[in-house]
């Protein structure tokens, strides 16, 4: 199966080098369009909120010891490289895997576009080279004088992999 000119299993889901997976929730409110490019992995998120949205990896479909990224705007746009280690917000890692990302406010959506490496060596994060859960979360309130200081989830899930 092909989609995109990139090579998709008879399930659409797991690809060869290069590949594009497409992941879609709560009626479209909440998608996920992922580029594999060799080592380097784009990803464009997006949600109905005026918040924050994020995207998550765990071998074990839960937030606890997971690597997440989010993103938002709160007057300036922030990404952020993160290590859920329990069932609140993550802080920061302190090294930081994403790159060339944006953040922009799209007919209503909060869209988040970054790239990061399939493994990165870093121990916070999850290598993206295995079978991983994909976590989602979007809404939330956004601090205004720390912006990665975020609000709960207004919306959760995974996709499985």
């Amino acid at each position: 199966m092909s989609h995109d000119g990139y090579e998709l299993d008879e399930n659409g889901r797991n690809c060869t080098v290069p590949c594009h997976l497409e992941y879609s929730l709560d009626g479209g409110d909440y998608t996920a369009d992922i580029w594999v490019r060799g080592d380097v992995i784009s990803f464009e998120i997006s949600a109905l909120t005026s918040g924050w949205v994020g995207i998550g990896f765990s071998l074990t479909r839960s937030m606890p010891n997971s690597d997440v990224v989010i993103g938002g705007i709160s007057g300036e746009d922030f990404v952020t490289d993160a290590y859920a280690s329990s069932r609140s917000q993550p802080p920061s890692d302190s090294q930081q895997d994403v790159f060339n990302y944006e953040v922009s406010v799209e007919d209503g959506r909060t869209v988040v576009r970054f790239d990061r490496m399939r493994v990165t060596g870093d121990s916070n994060d999850v290598a993206l080279d295995q079978s991983t859960y994909i976590l989602f979360a979007y809404g939330g309130s956004i601090s205004s004088t720390n912006p990665v200081n975020i609000g709960i989830h207004s919306r959760r899930g995974f996709f499985s992999p």
